[in-house]
């Protein structure tokens, strides 16, 4: 990855509604209500656009007649990853993002690698608001079984329930309310004191460490319930005991 400020260039041409046409017709799709257009139709809500991950819009209004028009309305250079290691005691800079942005009804939402979540109005650009991540790294390498090295990069959020989902970096589950950008509630520690995660190698005995996954957790819908992996890192660390959690999204 360079060691250079990344600008994220965001392309939003009537993104929210879903029109068939040939020719934009820029006043007729300002006048779309678009809340009588289904969400998963009109909006991109999870890293892969829905829970099932298939990566397909319904959107035609743009097309190959009419791709050669589109026009970039606004950027955000996104701050030096530097600015924000006070956060992060121990941690490593990160520049950029590689976070696909969601798109909810006018709202666009992403996360920087330096696990910085942002808001943004979709028309102007204007920001909304961002969260900032802190964490201790040096405190929690001490008490947490995992190998993460500072690294606080994500690859996505996932859109569910009014809140943003990241990965569970350092074994925590985090929600981030989209209207306020405050955390609504986090879980801590989830893969300390798994149980079997010990091991006796040749070249390991301990208890087993964990990598950081930098990709959020799926959703299966029809109960509400966000599924959780953490998966153990490599031989030469232990190994940790891989597991799938899953969390009730609708109990306290």
């Amino acid at each position: 990855m360079r060691n250079t400020k990344i600008i994220i260039l965001i392309l939003l041409i009537s993104i929210s509604t879903i029109f068939q046409f040939n020719n934009i017709d820029t006043e007729a799709t300002n006048n779309i209500d678009i809340q009588k257009i289904e969400r998963w139709q009109r909006n991109w809500e999870f890293v892969n656009h829905d829970a099932f991950g298939t990566n397909y819009s319904p959107q035609n209004q743009i097309n190959a007649e009419n791709v050669h028009m589109l026009e970039l309305k606004w950027t955000y250079p996104f701050p030096s990853a530097s600015e924000f290691l006070r956060y992060q005691p121990g941690g490593i800079a990160f520049e950029g993002a590689i976070t696909p942005p969601l798109i909810v009804d006018g709202e666009v939402f992403v996360a920087s690698n330096m696990r910085n979540v942002y808001s943004f109005e979709a028309n102007s650009g204007n920001m909304n608001w961002i969260n900032i991540y802190e964490h201790n790294w040096d405190k929690a390498k001490q008490e947490l079984p995992e190998v993460a090295g500072g690294a606080p990069h994500i690859h996505g959020l996932q859109y569910i329930n009014g809140n943003l989902f990241t990965s569970t970096l350092n074994c925590s589950i985090e929600a981030i309310d989209s209207k306020s950008g405050q955390t609504t509630f986090s879980i801590e520690n989830i893969c300390k004191n798994v149980e079997g995660n010990y091991y006796s190698w040749p070249m390991y005995e301990g208890i087993g460490k964990y990598g950081s996954p930098s990709h959020p957790g799926p959703i299966y819908e029809n109960e509400n319930i966000l599924i959780v992996a953490i998966t153990g890192a490599t031989a030469s660390w232990g190994g940790g005991r891989a597991f799938i959690d899953g969390c009730d999204l609708n109990s306290d």
